[in-house]
């Protein structure tokens, strides 16, 4: 069961959020870290458009589908999202849309962003 309360993930998580638009909380109960996009970027309004419903410690809560998840890890860029991503593609090879992801990956670069579009073409070759 999931509590009604999240604690602050760690102790400048509003100046996190002030900087990256996320906000990081643990749920104290299942011990996960859940984030929270603040939902202002032309790209998170199509993640909103894309979202799914599933159901999660008895609620009901709106999630990102996989592929919006890989670009956001993308665009974190360090070690741990990398090898995230690495193991969700290796888990749904099969079903995620590529094409979508190379899409989006690649309308990153006019914000200097190549190494989204790098890092997502070595990992889909693995």
């Amino acid at each position: 069961m999931i509590s009604q309360e999240f604690k602050p993930a760690f102790s400048d998580t509003l100046e996190y959020f002030k900087r990256n638009f996320i906000l990081p909380v643990d749920e104290p109960e299942t011990n996960l870290r859940i984030d929270f996009a603040a939902g202002l970027t032309v790209f998170d309004k199509e993640v909103i458009s894309r979202r799914t419903r599933k159901s999660f410690g008895g609620a009901e809560v709106f999630v990102c589908t996989l592929e919006d998840l890989i670009i956001y890890k993308l665009f974190a860029g360090r070690y741990a999202d990398l090898s995230d991503i690495e193991f969700l593609l290796e888990k749904n090879i099969s079903t995620v849309d590529k094409k979508y992801l190379l899409q989006t990956a690649e309308s990153f670069v006019e914000l200097e962003r190549e190494d989204m579009l790098e890092n997502l073409n070595k990992l889909l070759k693995k």
